[in-house]
């Protein structure tokens, strides 16, 4: 349907699911496209991930039955050996602009990392067969995430984590064709996750 579902191994999309930094953000009990790897992927901030990591067939049954499939983890940055500030900024068609900036420590046992950014355009004209207004699909994003990392020891370390993402956006419904007004759509993503890791034996 032009939707951001995904499918892996040729199953379904619910039977796809989602990880951020260990925590489950897709739905089974939702909307249909927004089932497993149907997941609204537009709130999730690529200037705050790390790394991805796909685990499909027996490797994912480790994850439950909602995970025939497969797994998506998706983890955010992490903070590496002493201090690190990044920004970007970009600019393109349509007014178009995005900017990000980001902070990131590491020193002793104490670690931690902010990133935030956001993204605007003034749209264009999706659906031209249709008389609405403003008559252009504009849309803006703002996301943020910290991570917060102790190393108690050699064997046990704390980790947290937080996340807020908000899309708002301008759209046109096609299957009402006497509908004169865009549609306003507003969505969000909070995460929050707190993580022990200890090593209990060699």
């Amino acid at each position: 349907y032009g939707s951001t579902n995904v499918r892996i191994r040729g199953s379904e999309s619910r039977m796809t699911s989602v990880y951020i930094d260990g925590v489950r953000i897709d739905s089974q009990d939702g909307v249909f496209d927004r089932l497993g790897g149907g997941m609204p992927w537009d709130l999730v901030s690529l200037d705050s991930i790390e790394r991805i990591e796909i685990l499909k067939g027996p490797a994912s049954s480790i994850y439950g039955s909602d995970a025939m499939g497969g797994v998506i983890q998706i983890f955010t940055r992490q903070s590496k050996i002493g201090e690190r500030t990044y920004a970007s900024v970009g600019y393109g068609t349509y007014g178009t602009s995005r900017e990000s900036v980001g902070f990131s420590s590491k020193k002793d046992k104490l670690d931690y990392s902010i990133n935030i950014s956001q993204a605007n355009s003034s749209g264009r004209n999706t659906y031209p067969s249709v008389v609405h207004l403003p008559g252009k699909e504009s849309s803006h994003s703002l996301s943020g995430n910290a991570r917060l990392g102790l190393q108690i020891d050699n064997n046990q370390s704390l980790e947290s984590t937080l996340i807020h993402n908000e899309v708002n956006l301008k759209s046109v419904d096609p299957s009402f064709s006497y509908c004169t007004f865009d549609c306003n759509v507003k969505t969000k993503l909070n995460v929050s996750a707190i993580k022990w890791t200890s090593n209990w034996t060699t």
